[in-house]
């Protein structure tokens, strides 16, 4: 009997919702158009990258001499690995601190005089296993974060 009583209830939730369908149908329709209304009115937000490869300081390789391969690809020695990770960490932290913004800022600036009227936003990552930076700019004008990733690459 528990199976009939469940199919009562189920085909009673469906008789409720036929009988009101045109509230759904307008709840739904109300909110698809809120949702493209609001996604319409949203700023193009723009994305440019740059990756930047930072040397390791000499320090990081006791073993070899200057200008020698590294078996390892680029990666310090397995016991100075700790430090060299500190060091990539410091060095992007560095880079989004406020007086490098403030010097970045000033860079692009030069380059885009338009810039003083749109916000920009950077963000720093390490690229796990390498040390590589990748740079992410964004903003409303395509151009200024292009001329701004470029600029704080270098």
């Amino acid at each position: 009997m528990p199976e009939k009583e469940e199919g009562i209830e189920l085909r009673q939730y469906w008789e409720v919702l036929w009988r009101h369908k045109w509230i759904v149908l307008l709840a739904v329709v109300v909110v698809f158009v809120g949702t493209m209304i609001f996604t319409y009115r949203q700023p193009s937000v723009y994305k440019a990258q740059s990756k930047v490869l930072i040397n390791p300081p000499p320090s990081l390789y006791p073993y070899t001499v200057p200008g020698q391969i590294v078996a390892s690809q680029g990666l310090p020695y397995a016991q100075d690995l700790p430090y060299y990770i500190n060091y990539l960490e410091n060095y992007r932290v560095w880079l989004t601190g406020e007086t490098m913004m403030d010097k970045i800022i000033e860079r692009v600036k030069s380059l885009y005089p338009k810039s003083e009227e749109i916000p920009f936003s950077m963000g720093v990552s390490v690229i796990r296993d390498t040390s590589i930076f990748n740079l992410e700019i964004e903003s409303s004008d395509p151009e200024l974060c292009k001329v701004a990733a470029n600029a704080t690459a270098q």
